[in-house]
């Protein structure tokens, strides 16, 4: 059996992430392995500041949320290039294995110049 120690989820609060996340939690709790909860956001949005910063406390409360639970859990917003961004994180922490929403075409995807859930399944030196 395959013993993951540290496990990413993308989770951009899109329709299926909850999915996603729910199978990272049950992972991390059966192999006792750190959870990494990670949101992209696009470079060029004009997203606003205070967005930002309200998506970034809203990851650091869940995370806090599953600690609490007792899985050791850390939040991250990745900026620019979705694809790019988790793929330099996982090599950075490295990650055993990434988790990604089983719904295609959420959140800001769809309008994005590659596909990144595609580029990613290319580009992770992890599985997906």
């Amino acid at each position: 059996m395959t013993s993951w120690r540290k496990l990413m989820v993308l989770y951009n609060r899109s329709p299926g992430d909850d999915a996603g996340l729910e199978r990272a939690m049950i992972l991390a709790r059966r192999h006792k392995a750190e959870l990494i909860l990670a949101e992209t956001v696009p470079s060029g949005t004009g997203a606003d500041p205070r967005l930002l910063d309200a998506q970034r406390l809203h990851l650091r409360r869940f995370a806090a949320g599953l600690r609490h639970e007792g899985i050791a859990a850390t939040s991250l917003v990745l900026h620019g290039d979705a694809a790019t961004q988790v793929v330099r994180e996982i090599n950075r922490r490295q990650i055993d294995l990434l988790l990604v929403s089983p719904e295609r075409g959420s959140g800001w995807w769809p309008f994005a110049a590659e596909d990144p859930a595609r580029a990613l399944v290319r580009e992770c030196p992890c599985p997906v």
